[in-house]
């Protein structure tokens, strides 16, 4: 079997949680980074994710998000990056979201 496994931040940092006044967050900065990234499930008309996102696009992408994420929030002095350890090909899907997204 194959695991794929991506933590919210590296062993040696700490991610952060919006506080709860901020309402333009409904979930925490790396969560939030990362369905911004897959897309909501019903775009589509089916409501399936059915395009895969190969892992190194999302180890290209998701550190990005999760910095502008963080710099709305006001909190890029306190940034983090994500921790991957994908066992798949890189050109392989770990993620799918709705067409066209």
């Amino acid at each position: 079997l194959r695991y794929n496994v991506i933590a919210s931040c590296q062993s040696n940092q700490k991610a952060l949680e919006p506080n709860d006044e901020d309402t333009r967050f409904r979930h925490g900065f790396f969560t939030f980074a990362l369905l911004d990234l897959v897309g909501p499930a019903r775009v589509s008309t089916v409501g399936k994710r059915q395009e895969g996102i190969p892992s190194s696009e999302l180890r290209a992408q998701l550190p990005r998000k999760l910095a502008e994420v963080l710099k709305t929030a006001g909190a890029e002095d306190q940034a983090y990056s994500p921790a991957f350890l994908l066992s798949s090909p890189l050109s392989s899907a770990v993620l799918h979201r709705p067409r066209g997204k």
